[in-house]
């Protein structure tokens, strides 16, 4: 199912969930919180983010983004990148980001807002 909420696209969970395990690419969902807890929380990982990461979905699920801060991510583009969630904004940029075991690589991030039904 999809359609339109503000200026974001709307999707289904399961619908979305089934696209991005799916692809090619590292991909990861995150939500954005309000309050005491503010930041960006990991809601959804696929199959190439497992791989090339080395986590498990319940390892990240519901934790903070910055499980994938390591000592080389550039904190202005982590600024950015919360600026762009909060503000519903697209988003692109380099970070170098930790694995599970600790090594940093080199991602290009591409982010767009979405509106999720049923709580993705």
């Amino acid at each position: 199912m999809r359609g339109q909420r503000g200026g974001a696209t709307v999707l289904d969970e399961r619908a979305l969930a089934a696209v991005l395990d799916t692809a090619d690419r590292a991909a990861v969902v995150v939500r954005h919180r309000e309050g005491a807890t503010r930041g960006l929380e990991i809601v959804h990982v696929n199959r190439c983010f497992q791989t090339l990461f080395g986590y498990e979905p319940r390892q990240v699920t519901g934790r903070s983004l910055r499980i994938l801060r390591g000592p080389r991510t550039a904190r202005e583009s982590l600024a950015a990148l919360q600026a762009a969630c909060e503000a519903a904004t697209p988003f692109q940029d380099r970070l170098a980001l930790r694995t599970a075991d600790g090594r940093s690589i080199d991602c290009q991030l591409r982010g767009m807002p979405l509106a999720v039904n049923d709580g993705l």
